[in-house]
This record gives structure tokens, C-alpha cells and sequence, in this order.
């Protein structure tokens, strides 16, 4: 299935009915949901997304249940809640019903599954967390049954890298624009894993896509052609700002891999000290392959808002991702006692801070 096409005004197909309520959720979709990218909305992943729920009854009533939740927190009112319950439980059946049918439009199964976790999220008591975890384990089955990674590796049937070499092809390889759309999501969706994993409600997929190696940079790569869905109408800014952009998010990709790392050593067993250490070169490396970036966090000049957001979020990223390394090292027996490492972590939850405080 193709990218929905752009949206006439209040064009809804989606066949749900919007009332009061439902229309304060599509204007904190917009408004603060969209806050999460600092892309123009109409130009942003988001965007595309609402074509989608527009297009679609089972991620319309997703898309308002997971707004509705958060408005719900927001508010404590309880009748914000109950409609975020409602559209929850229709999209829920909706969404097992069309889980049953011949044609899967991936694309469609991860923007419904983001909605999952954005709803459990803003809930999170005990059976969200469940919910959670169990999500995690259903997304990495869907990754698997579906061979999504192979397929996101795959280069375009029409010529490119490989082809004529002997190289396995999809039939059902990707457009272009949904290819990079899809990429770009499960790098989302999988990001929201590995925060999850902290409370151990999640990781199944973020151990599935987030590691070193050929397939993980394949999706990254894939991943910077999002801009594919809105075709030649795509503004030459907005084209570079994505350009200018895509140095920062390329160092965020590397630190989450290095985070995952981390979990996965924590999960198979005890990670030793040589590991850890491992793991701290590899983000010793990332501050210096990306110096630049580190910089720029820090110069208060009018390079462009949407370039310093970005910059300054992804380094906040990386310094907590060194914090957390650094601790676990202290915790290891043989550093405990180690002042150069006690030191460092001083430093960085220093560093860190201030990152923070600039970023707000």
C-alpha cells in the first residue's frame, strides 16, 4: 500500500465521528505531539502520519485515544479519560481484525503500534508497563514474520548496488517513499523501545533493530530519505534543513546504539568491567567523530532554530547515555575504588546538567 496522499481541508474518511473532544485531541496532535520534530508540521513525519489516520478508522481512533490520554494527565478529568478509553478499545478491536487480513501495510502497523505505546505511556501504572513489554515482544515477531529488515536492505528492483550479483530480491520490495518512511518510524518506534527497557517493559525490538553492524546503517540510511513522501512539492528549506540535520540525528543513532549495547550486556548477564569499557571508547569515539556537532550545542548563534533544537536534544541524549555508562562502571567491583572512574562521572553528570539547562 502507498503513502496517503495529502489532505484537502477536513477531508476525514476515516469514517469516525469527531466531536468536541475529538477535535481538542486533532489540535494537540498538531500542537504538541507535533512539537516532538521541530520541522514545520505540514512539511513533518507527523503530518504524513495524520494522512494516515485520516485515511484510516483503526489509527484515527488511535491517534485520539493516545491525545486524549495525555490531555487526560494533563487535565485529571475524568471524562477526557473516558473518551481516550473508548477510541482506545475500538481501535484495539480494529486493529486484531485487520491484523487477520491478506494485505499488511507495514508502514500503517507501526504508526498504529507508536500510538500503542504513546497511550501506555501516558497511563503507565503496572498493566500499561505489562502492556508494554508484551507490545515490544508483538513488535519484533511482526519484524521477523515479515522480514522487514531484509527488505529495508534491499536496493531499489530497477538497478542500484547489487544488483545482477546473485543477491536474494523481494517481490514485495518498497517504493522509495515508503521505504524511507518505514525506516524512519521503526528508528521512532524503536527508540521509544529502548526507553522502555529502563523500566523493563520493553526491548524486544530495540535489541532487534538497534544494533552495530550492515542492517542497522541500512535502515539509518534509508531512514534520511523521509522527505520521499511529498514528492517534488517538498520545499527546497525544508530539503536543507533536513540536510543540515542529519549530521545531529546521525550521532543520536550512534549513542542509542551505544545505550542499547549497554542494556543488552545488562540483560544476558553481568557486564564486565572490559566490556563497559568498550562500550565507554565507542562514545569516546562518537565525541570526537562528531566534535563539530558538540560545538555547535554550545555557540549561541542564529544558525537556524530547527538545526540548534535538534543539536542541543541529541547532545543531552549522548551525555545522559555517558552518565549511564559511567555508573554502571563505578558499580563494577574492580572500578569501584577507581578514582579516575569516580571522577569522570562527576564530570559528565556535570556536563550533563548543563546541557539540559541550555536545551531549556
Amino acid at each position: 500500500m502507498s503513502v496517503p496522499p495529502p489532505l484537502a481541508a477536513w477531508h476525514i474518511t476515516s469514517t469516525v465521528l469527531c466531536g468536541p473532544l475529538e477535535q481538542e485531541a486533532l489540535y494537540f496532535y498538531e500542537n504538541v505531539f507535533g512539537k516532538l520534530s521541530p520541522k514545520t508540521f505540514i512539511w513533518s513525519l507527523l503530518a504524513v502520519v495524520l494522512r494516515y489516520a485520516f485515511d484510516d478508522a483503526t489509527t484515527m481512533h488511535l491517534l485520539l485515544a493516545a491525545c486524549l490520554a495525555h490531555m487526560s494527565q494533563q487535565r485529571e478529568d475524568q471524562a477526557t479519560m473516558r473518551s481516550a478509553k473508548l477510541h482506545f478499545d475500538v481501535g484495539s478491536r480494529l486493529l486484531v481484525a485487520g491484523s487477520q487480513a491478506d494485505q499488511v501495510d507495514h508502514c500503517r502497523s507501526f504508526i498504529n503500534f507508536w500510538f500503542l505505546q504513546l497511550i501506555y505511556r501516558a497511563i503507565w501504572d503496572e498493566q500499561a508497563r505489562c502492556a508494554m513489554k508484551k507490545l515490544s515482544a508483538s513488535m519484533a515477531q511482526y519484524v521477523q514474520r515479515y522480514g522487514l529488515l531484509d527488505m529495508l536492505q534491499e536496493e531499489d528492483r530497477t538497478g542500484g548496488p547489487g544488483a545482477g550479483s546473485g543477491k536474494p530480491r523481494y517481490e514485495q520490495a518498497l517504493p522509495v517513499a515508503e521505504k524511507g518512511f518505514l525506516a524512519r518510524f521503526l528508528l521512532f518506534v524503536a527508540y521509544e523501545d529502548l526507553d522502555s527497557e529502563f523500566c523493563d517493559a520493553g526491548g524486544a525490538l530495540s535489541s532487534l533493530i538497534l544494533v552495530h553492524g550492515a542492517t542497522s546503517d541500512a535502515i539509518f540510511v534509508a531512514s534520511q530519505n523521509s522527505h520521499a513522501p511529498f514528492g517534488p512539492d517538498y520545499p527546497p528549506e525544508e530539503l536543507a534543513d533536513d540536510i543540515a540535520r542529519s549530521k545531529p540525528l546521525e550521532m543520536h543513532f550512534h549513542a542509542n546504539l551505544a545505550l542499547a549495547q549497554i542494556n543488552q550486556l545488562y540483560k544476558q548477564s553481568n557486564p564486565s568491567a572490559q566490556e563497559l569499557r568498550d562500550v565507554y571508547d565507542r562514545l569516546q569515539w562518537i565525541r570526537q567523530q562528531y566534535a563539530n556537532i558538540f560545538q555547535l550545542a554550545e555557540t549561541p548563534c542564529g544558525v537556524g532554530e530547527k538545526l540548534m533544537t535538534t543539536t542541543a536534544s541529541v547532545v543531552a541524549n549522548f551525555k545522559a547515555v555517558l552518565v549511564y555508562c559511567l555508573r554502571a562502571m563505578a558499580a563494577q567491583p574492580s572500578l569501584s575504588g577507581d578514582s579516575g572512574t569516580a571522577e569522570k562521572l562527576r564530570a559528565a553528570k556535570q556536563d550533563l546538567i548543563y546541557s539540559v539547562g541550555l536545551f531549556f
